[in-house]
């Protein structure tokens, strides 16, 4: 089931026609046996601000200014792609990883971080 993707988000707190198409986009990608789990949904200010220090130190994967974030207004989840079926996402950073969830939200007419650089993030 795609909600159980989720649980990690506040999901009320991100876009409801956003959030439902991701849930599709997450089924199509499990459909086709690739699991991913979202790990951020919306951010407030404070916490963007954060990451954006963090990754500037070079302490965590790429992050915009707080205010210039689509999670800043509940438009954007990161994802990790779980590489196995054992409780608890058992995280594949790996870029290709990935090319399922580009596709899949591709066709769902959403933005693929990897067009820039960021591929966990839509």
């Amino acid at each position: 089931m795609a909600h159980a993707n989720f649980e990690r988000v506040d999901l009320d707190r991100v876009y409801l026609p956003f959030s439902a198409v991701s849930l599709e986009v997450i089924a199509r990608c499990a459909a086709r046996g690739i699991r991913y789990v979202a790990t951020h949904g919306f951010r407030d200010l404070t916490e963007q601000a954060e990451l954006r220090r963090l990754y500037l130190a070079g302490k965590c994967g790429k992050a915009s200014p707080a205010g210039l974030s689509a999670q800043n207004y509940g438009l954007a989840f990161d994802f990790v792609c779980d590489a196995s079926p054992r409780p608890g996402a058992q995280s594949d950073w790996r870029e290709p990883a990935y090319r399922v969830l580009g596709e899949e939200s591709a066709k769902a007419g959403l933005v693929w971080g990897g067009r820039f650089g960021d591929s966990p993030h839509v």
